[in-house]
């Protein structure tokens, strides 16, 4: 399981460094409430990662409402939730 969840948290920051949205803070404009990731855009991740696992991963078991803060709230959150549901599709 532990080689899993490297390949998943590499994939994961390849994702990220490709769609994240670059966020300067405190601008005072309407980019400030945005998420560098929005949760519409995390959801074409799982593409690759149904590929890495070899069954469907639904969006609503693993992708946070709202989008992420940072690259390591989007690594962590989602290989979590990632590795749940191979832990539940395997047993």
């Amino acid at each position: 399981m532990e080689d899993l969840r490297r390949t998943v948290e590499a994939l994961l920051d390849r994702f990220w460094q490709e769609r994240a949205i670059a966020q300067t803070v405190n601008t005072g404009t309407m980019s400030d409430l945005v998420a560098p990731l929005d949760s519409i855009s995390a959801c074409e991740v799982l593409v690759d990662i149904e590929a890495l696992v070899g069954f469907s991963v639904h969006a609503e078991d693993v992708i946070r409402k709202g989008g992420y803060d940072d690259e390591e709230q989007f690594r962590k959150e989602l290989s979590e939730a990632v590795l749940a549901q191979v832990r539940k599709n395997a047993s």
